[in-house]
Formats: structure tokens, C-alpha cells, sequence
């Protein structure tokens, strides 16, 4: 349901017992019986952190670890980390790259990825809305990773994929008012090899809010696939409130263009310029969609600091950069819901 001006996401949790098996997931309420969705039971650890534990403990339940920073550098492929409520990751992790938690040649697998998940009804944060980046990938190599629940802090950025693939990034909250740089609160990117990523149920919201608007750059959006990205599903999330460029913004500066891109049942309102804007895609190479989304207040102004860009709910582009071999296909635009767009 839609209340105060946010999609409103109910969770349902679901502790399994040891001898339950792979298979569909269905859930049964009064209003019906949902679609099933497959689910799998994989090996693994289960770690817990704990602003209670100590990172020499066992990192079990009883005897938690106190930083997500041990669980990091100890998780096999397969394993998860709860993390209980106040054990985030907040501060910068001392790598060297402004940031609060980096990912250095650190992945999973695809059948085996490593996971953080908030701890059932807590509630942790990684990062801070003033300095630095909340999760990053260094590029070396950190594929296969899921986080789920988190409160997720950036001063620009909140979290950033690099030539990632397979990352699930599941009913978090991502923030960064103070943002003005040429990125994205959420940014996928890296040199044109980011692939495979899931983006389900989070809400990216107040980004550059915190500026003043005609002083944030038109190349700082809410969610940003920079460069050639492949087979991306970003469905039943909210985008709002987003200063000096578009709610999502899709751009390749340089290769091929993007293929594979579903973006899906998300509400998305309230955007300095356009609400999605795609500039350069080859849906001959991978489905193109834009589907069942709701979308308000794009376009809204006033002018960024360069004063310059476009003020549409949705806006196809359909450039190619030079040196590309012709690209083509057609792009699924349907049954989206428009209003109140391009209002400056």
C-alpha cells in the first residue's frame, strides 16, 4: 500500500527448521496465495555480530563476534553474517579508500555467495552521510555477495559495485543527503562488466537533499548504471527525492551499451530531472524493460548547477558511441503509471 507518500513494503519472516529441504516458497494470507518463488537450501556457517561479542569469540550466537569487519575476513563462500542491532559498520575500516566497508578480492560463488542480513526485527547501519563510502568494491574481484536490511549511509555514495557480478542487495535503506559528486547514492559500475545484480524492496531516498538544489550537479543521481551493465533487475523499490540529476540514470561513456535491464514495479517520485532516463542500450543483446512502474514529480526543477538535462517521467535516448558496431532492438516500455511529470 501507498502511505505517506512512500511504498510501504510489509516483511514476512520465516525461520526454517533443520529439515527443511529446497523447493518453492509460498506464502498464504487472506487475500490469496502468492506466486511461488523458488528457494534453496545451501551449506554453510551461520555467524552472528553483536555489539556484545568479542572478534576472538566463535562468532556463534552464544558467543557473537563485535565487528563486521572479522565476519568480512572470515566468511567462506556459502556462509552468513546477522548482524544484530547497532553492530554496523559506521566508521571508516582503515583501507585506505573512504570507506566503511570494502571488499578486496573478497567473493562468493554463484551457487555459494557470502551474505550480511540484518538480524530478524534489528536494525544496523553501514557508513555516514559525512565522509566517505558506505560498501565498496575495489574491483579486484568481489563478486556473489547479498546484503539485506541494512541502513546504508553514504556522503556520496552508499554502496558501489566495480565489474561485480551476482550481488542480491535486498530491503535495504539507502541515504545520501550530502551527496554532489558525479556518481550515485546507489552506483553500479566499474569499466563495463557489471553483471547478474538483483535490486529488490529498498528505499533510496534524500539524495543532495541536503544542498541546495540548483548548486547539485546533473551527474549525481539516485541510482546510477554507469557503463555496460548486463542482466540488472531493479524491481519493487522506491527512488524519491533526488537533487541535480535523474532518479535512475542509465549511461555507458564508453564501450558497448547496456542489454538485459529490467527495471520494474518501483515508485519513483519526486526528481530534480528526469524520473529513468537510458541513453545507451542494445536490447538486441538482452530485453530492455520498463515495466509496471509508478512515476511522479520527475522532472519537477529547478535548474542543477549546469543548468542543463531533461524533465521527463521516463526518457529513451537511444545514443551509440563511437567506435560501437551498429547496435539495435527495441526497448519495452508498458503498462507504467505517469503523472505530474515535467512540471518546470
Amino acid at each position: 500500500g501507498i502511505a505517506g507518500g512512500d511504498l510501504r513494503l510489509d516483511k514476512v519472516c520465516v525461520q526454517i527448521g533443520a529439515k527443511t529441504s529446497s523447493g518453492n516458497l509460498v506464502l498464504t494470507a487472506p487475500s490469496g496465495v502468492s506466486n511461488p518463488l523458488p528457494f534453496v537450501v545451501a551449506s554453510g556457517n551461520i555467524y552472528f555480530v553483536s555489539t556484545t561479542g568479542s572478534d576472538s569469540g566463535a562468532g556463534t550466537f552464544a558467543a557473537p563476534w563485535r565487528s563486521m569487519l572479522k565476519a568480512r575476513n572470515t566468511m567462506a563462500p556459502g556462509d552468513i553474517t546477522y548482524v544484530r542491532s547497532g553492530a554496523g559498520q559506521m566508521a571508516d575500516d582503515g583501507s585506505g579508500w573512504s570507506t566503511s566497508l570494502l571488499l578486496d578480492a573478497n567473493a562468493g560463488t554463484a551457487t555459494a555467495p557470502k551474505a550480511f542480513v540484518v538480524y530478524p526485527g534489528e536494525s544496523a547501519t553501514i557508513g555516514s552521510i559525512t565522509s566517505g563510502m558506505g560498501i565498496r568494491s575495489k574491483g579486484n574481484g568481489n563478486s556473489f555477495w547479498v546484503f539485506a536490511g541494512f541502513s546504508m549511509l553514504g556522503s556520496s555514495v552508499a554502496l558501489n559495485t566495480y565489474d561485480d557480478a551476482g550481488w542480491r542487495i535486498v530491503g535495504n535503506d539507502m541515504t545520501c543527503p550530502n551527496g554532489n559528486a558525479q556518481a550515485g547514492c546507489l552506483d553500479l559500475g566499474g569499466s563495463g562488466k557489471s553483471t547478474g545484480h538483483v535490486i529488490y524492496g529498498n528505499s533510496i531516498h534524500d539524495v543532495g537533499t541536503n544542498n541546495v538544489p540548483t548548486t547539485v550537479t546533473a551527474l549525481y543521481h539516485g541510482i546510477y548504471l554507469s557503463e555496460t551493465n548486463s542482466a540488472i533487475d531493479f524491481g519493487y523499490n522506491t527512488v524519491a527525492r533526488v537533487f541535480g540529476g535523474r532518479c535512475i540514470q542509465q549511461h555507458v561513456n564508453t564501450g558497448p551499451g547496456s542489454f538485459g535491464i529490467s527495471i520494474h514495479d518501483n515508485f519513483i517520485h519526486d526528481c530534480q530531472l528526469d524520473g529513468i532516463v537510458m541513453t545507451t542500450i542494445n536490447p538486441s543483446k538482452g530485453a530492455v524493460t520498463i515495466r509496471n512502474n509508478v512515476i511522479y514529480n520527475a522532472g519537477k526543477g529547478p535548474a542543477n548547477a549546469e543548468n542543463s538535462g531533461a524533465w521527463n517521467g521516463i526518457n529513451l535516448q537511444g545514443w551509440a558511441n563511437g567506435g560501437v558496431p551498429a547496435e539495435s532492438g527495441i526497448a519495452d516500455v508498458s503498462q507504467n503509471t505517469l503523472y505530474g511529470n515535467g512540471t518546470y
